[in-house]
């Protein structure tokens, strides 16, 4: 009983994740949208060799069903600052967790992205928006899963 309730109470990190995705993936598109980034969360579509063939990824029904695919994936990195960091009860964890996730994205991923821009090439502004969505989320799941963390073993302590 004690285990299933231990499995159970880590539901959280993949809501915060699913939650932390859904809110990057929308700040990218309202950035998209006011042309602060060349491109939306619709550009992970460009793995998939329809993607140039369907018309519909490109337009608001793409970036919309980006920005959920975008949720999903981003429950591992929770997960990843759930074994990691849990434990860190400053906000700088966050922060520098969001900006490895931006590095590991545009520097190590970027090869695999069709169509992609280099660092280099995106510019400034594009690297500035991007690094500080990054942050926004590192900020979102670390706070959010330190205060869960905590607040379980309150109530273990107290009950």
């Amino acid at each position: 009983m004690e285990k299933e309730e231990r499995r159970e109470s880590k539901g959280f990190i993949y809501a915060i994740g699913f939650v932390g995705g859904i809110l990057g993936g929308l700040a990218a598109y309202i950035s998209h949208f006011f042309n602060f980034i060349p491109f939306g969360p619709a550009v992970i579509w460009q793995f998939w060799p329809w993607y140039h063939t369907v018309h519909w990824l490109r337009g608001p029904w793409g970036h919309l069903g980006a920005i959920l695919v975008i949720g999903v994936f981003s429950i591992l990195p929770a997960w990843l600052y759930y074994l990691l960091l849990r434990n860190m009860e400053t906000p700088w964890a966050g922060i520098w967790f969001g900006v490895a996730l931006w590095m590991l994205i545009f520097l190590g991923f970027h090869p695999l992205i069709p169509g992609m821009k280099s660092v280099q090439q995106l510019g400034w502004q594009t690297n500035i928006v991007l690094v500080c969505i990054f942050i926004l989320y590192g900020l979102f799941a670390g706070y959010s899963i330190s205060y869960e963390v905590k607040q379980h073993e309150m109530d273990e302590r107290s009950g």
